[in-house]
């Protein structure tokens, strides 16, 4: 995975590389402001029954990666698209002007 902020558009660019996956075995949900990408690749059955395997080299993985979203963004503003093999992500980074602030002590009664 791959993550990047365009200052100017001010998007930000989640690229996955998801070789022989398609589309309908990714998933991409969004919950408590976090978006999360997994996919799983299948096991393919292109051998006659009766054959007995005797080598497998291929591999046949699954992932899942968790992305915090910024505060703001909503589901709407979230698109997604795959070609070639790469599913691109992207979504506003809604930055904001304030300062941050100092952090804040908390006392113990």
């Amino acid at each position: 995975m791959d993550v990047r902020e365009n200052t100017d558009t001010k998007l930000i660019t989640a690229t996955f590389e998801v070789p022989d996956v398609s589309k309908d075995d990714v998933k991409i949900e969004v919950h408590h402001g976090k978006i999360t990408v997994s996919a799983e690749t299948k096991h393919a059955d292109d051998f006659d029954k009766s054959d007995r395997l005797a080598v497998r080299e291929r591999q046949f993985e699954s992932f899942t990666r968790t992305l915090v979203l910024p505060p703001g963004v909503t589901d709407d503003e979230i698109k997604a698209k795959m070609a070639g093999g790469v599913l691109t992500v992207t979504f506003p980074s809604k930055h904001t002007a304030k300062p941050e602030e100092p952090p804040r002590r908390i006392s113990i009664s």
